[in-house]
Parts: structure tokens; sequence; C-alpha cells
């Protein structure tokens, strides 16, 4: 268990610029920034066949050079089941796919999620998901580039309820057959940020 850890401007050649967890490291992180930091894959947090629990976290500024730039969720051993409660993931960059968050093989919850201004070079800017089933709630959606959700693969479910997304449904780029379930109270309106330059 982590609580209010300040990680800031590291770079790495690999994996995980500011947090890299492997190996079934189920850890906690309550409070804190990660932000500014690079890598390869997953700049801000790189986590594999992990399954951990964020909470009151801010992941900005962070630039990847092939995937996940905020943060790269991943398993080859089992399906994982990572957890975000009043998470943002901010203006963070990637190369490749997943500018704020790619997630690959995963079961994730999300509440009071907030992703905007990230950025990619391919696929999904605010999310890109692969084999994984998401269940979205009271979050925010807005001004990531080129997409905001990304969907690859076959074997993806995207549960999303009481959210912002920039351009509704059609903010979700389904590729192949994937399940998306558009349930109640979802917007497609400017959520006018407070400060959005800061």
């Amino acid at each position: 268990t982590m609580d209010n850890l300040t990680i800031t401007g590291n770079q790495c050649g690999s994996q995980g610029g500011g947090i890299y967890a492997t190996s079934n490291s189920h850890f906690s992180l309550t409070g804190g920034i990660i932000q500014n930091n690079t890598a390869n894959d997953g700049a801000g947090i790189n986590f594999d066949s992990s399954s951990p629990t964020f909470t009151d976290l801010l992941v900005s500024d962070n630039i990847a050079v092939n995937i996940g730039g905020g943060i790269y969720g991943h398993s080859t051993n089992g399906v994982i089941t990572p957890s975000f409660t009043n998470v943002q993931i901010i203006d963070n960059e990637s190369g490749g796919s997943g500018g704020g968050l790619y997630i690959y093989n995963a079961h994730a919850t999300m509440d009071n999620l907030t992703i905007t201004g990230n950025q990619c070079g391919s696929q999904g800017g605010g999310v890109y998901l692969n084999q994984s089933n998401i269940n979205v709630i009271n979050s925010i959606f807005w001004s990531n580039s080129p997409h905001e959700v990304y969907m690859n693969g076959n074997y993806n479910t995207f549960l999303i309820s009481h959210t912002v997304l920039e351009g509704a449904y059609s903010g979700i780029i389904n590729f192949e057959s994937n399940q998306i379930h558009w349930l109640e109270n979802n917007l497609d309106e400017d959520p006018i940020f407070m400060f959005p330059d800061t």
C-alpha cells in the first residue's frame, strides 16, 4: 500500500517510467501524483499481470515512445482486475496506441475517472482496450485525440453510465465485433472544467 506518493521526472528506456509492477504485485495507490515521466511503454504506470487499486490519483504529462502514455495495464498470465476511483489521467502522450490508458486482458472498474487532453499517434487517445471488460460510471472522457475510446479485437465489453463522453456513442470506436452497453444518463456536453489550462 502506497499513500500520497509523488513520482515525477523519471526516464526509463523500457517499461514504466514512474511505476513498474509485475508478477502478481496487487498493490494499492491512494493519493499522489505521477507526472512528467517517460518510457517505451506505460510512461506513468506500467503493471503486468497485477491487479492494482488506484484512488485519488493524478497521472499527467507522461510520454511513452510506444503505448500507454499515462497507464499501461496488461496481462499474459490470466485476467487482471484493476480498479480506478477518483483518478485523473490528463495530458499524456504515446507514439502508438493508448495516449491516456492502454488496457489488455483485464476486467476493470472505473468510478469518477477523468480522462482528458491525452493524445496518441495511432488508436485511442483516451483509452485503448484489447480483450477487456470495462465498467465505467460517473466519469468524463473529453478532448482526447484521435479517439476517446478505441476497442480493438473481438473480446471487449464496455459498459458506460452516468458519464460524459465527447461524441456520445460515436466517441467509441468499435473495431470488429465488441459489445457496448450504453446505459442510463450519459451525456455529450462540455464538462466546463475550471482552470482547464492548469
